[in-house]
């Protein structure tokens, strides 16, 4: 079987794309006394993967059209469930010890977000499909289900960036960090308010990407609040189609 990349980066709407990139933080500037950006970034990229357990949710709008994602993720094992405003929808639960992994979607899900080259997408619908390590789409599914594979990628924020001037999240104290990710090949430039805890563990808690026609927020909370998760009975191993 052979499908589109559906890492931690990319939220498919059928045949375009909405590429999310979160850029590292770098050189904004902060007082002699107190540490500098970089540092607290690398305190937090460590609070966060170390944290054991995060709850994270992205909503992404290109021009009309709407993804979301909702992510569990721990140390070894993760779940996202993805829906489109096509009417889309997939899942994917992934074991990194185990080196397995289950997909399932409706029938758009099969044609439009795994992309599936077949002529008959419902012979898969609504199926779990078991891939393993050897599988070549496997490394792109399993991209993101772990603490380890998300947030080293979504913390590699590149400025120049600069603080905010918010000082409160819904409630708790934050970092607010304010940057521009430039255009590439795959998205337009890109600006960036990325908002951290600035309390207890440096943890990042939303971030908020806009460019002409579309935009991105990514929420994470239940820090450390582990979810169950288990193989889906009944999975069939991975077609080749």
């Amino acid at each position: 079987m052979r499908f589109s990349n559906v890492g931690s980066r990319a939220l498919l709407f059928g045949s375009a794309m909405l590429v999310i990139t979160v850029p590292c933080v770098v050189g904004f500037s902060a007082s002699a006394s107190s540490p500098t950006p970089a540092v607290e970034l690398a305190s937090a990229l460590h609070d966060a993967t170390s944290s054991k357990w995060v709850h994270e949710v992205i909503t992404a709008k290109e021009g009309g059209l709407v993804a979301s994602r909702v992510d569990d993720i721990g140390s070894t094992e993760g779940r996202q469930v993805i829906a489109l405003s096509s009417g889309a929808t997939a899942e994917v639960v992934a074991f990194a010890n185990a080196k397995k992994a289950y997909i399932r979607a409706n029938i758009l899900g099969i044609a439009k977000y795994f992309a599936f080259p077949t002529k008959t997408p419902g012979k898969y619908a609504n199926k779990w499909l078991e891939l393993t390590s050897s599988d070549a789409n496997y490394a792109a599914v399993v991209s993101a289900t772990t603490l380890s594979s998300d947030f080293p990628q979504l913390l590699q924020i590149s400025g120049p960036l600069s603080v905010g001037h918010v000082t409160s999240l819904a409630g708790v104290p934050v970092i607010e960090v304010l940057g521009k990710i430039p255009a590439s090949s795959n998205n337009p430039a890109l600006a960036v308010t990325l908002y951290l805890s600035s309390s207890g563990k440096l943890l990042p808690l939303e971030l908020r990407e806009t460019a002409k026609g579309l935009s991105a927020v990514i929420k994470w909370s239940k820090w450390g609040h582990k979810v169950n998760l288990s193989s889906p009975t009944g999975a069939e191993m991975e077609p080749a189609v």
